[in-house]
């Protein structure tokens, strides 16, 4: 099945958007839409696969919700947040959900100063897998610095997924809820079918499911917000 890269315009649509509490969290509405060019249907199916490659054989599990959290040195930093993504409603009653089960993985990457993108083969890659539906709570232990949530893309359909360019940041010695990554994506590859993404605020809804497995890390927790990258002209 011919499949095509969605790519991120640059276009803000202002609306007013749902939050989920009344908090001042940052929220954007990005459109993106399926590139209509096979010159560039080539490309991307080149680059995604050399990507998926790299990440597979380097990248690191984001979500470490599982394991025992170490007492934070200055050294390391957590953060918490969640990922929805969120299959688009058909317009007609339909029994049939393409994407019910399908796997997602979004890309993280730690940024510098000099390395904006994170393409240095020094720089920690770290993935996060989840489903289409899921609500996906994650913890992370990490060094401290910037991390740049890359792009996204389904394990089983080549080139749906696209760019997120989301920014957040982890402090020495402390506990930060970033906020929750909302993404709507089409239930069908097709020319012009857009993603959409907003950031949100859950944390009412994320730290409870936090205080069951690390319930001190949730006692200690504050809000530092991830941002959306200005898209490049």
């Amino acid at each position: 099945m011919s499949t095509a890269a969605i790519q991120l315009t640059t276009r803000l649509i202002p609306e007013n958007l749902t939050r989920d509490n009344a908090k001042d969290m940052r929220t954007d509405y990005f459109p993106s839409s399926v590139s209509t060019g096979r010159a560039v249907w080539w490309c991307s199916r080149i680059v995604l696969v050399a990507g998926l490659l790299v990440s597979t054989a380097c990248a690191k599990s984001l979500d470490m919700s599982g394991d025992r959290i170490a007492v934070l040195g200055i050294e390391w930093g957590v953060v918490v947040g969640s990922v929805e993504i969120e299959p688009e409603k058909p317009e007609r009653p339909s029994n049939i959900q393409p994407l019910a089960n399908e796997t997602f993985i979004l890309n993280v990457v730690q940024i510098q100063p000099g390395d904006p993108e994170g393409l240095s083969p020094y720089a920690d890659t770290y993935e996060l897998t989840t489903k289409a539906g899921e609500a996906k709570l994650f913890v992370s232990r990490l060094r401290p610095g910037r991390y740049l949530i890359r792009s996204f893309q389904a394990s089983g359909f080549m080139g749906l997924g696209g760019d997120i360019k989301a920014v957040f940041m982890v402090e020495p010695e402390a506990v930060r809820y970033i906020g929750r990554l909302h993404i709507l994506v089409p239930r069908y590859l097709s020319h012009d079918r857009p993603y959409r993404f907003t950031l949100q605020n859950a944390q009412q809804a994320d730290l409870a499911k936090l205080t069951e497995s690390h319930p001190d890390l949730a006692s200690a927790v504050r809000e530092a917000p991830m941002e959306l990258r200005p898209a490049t002209p």
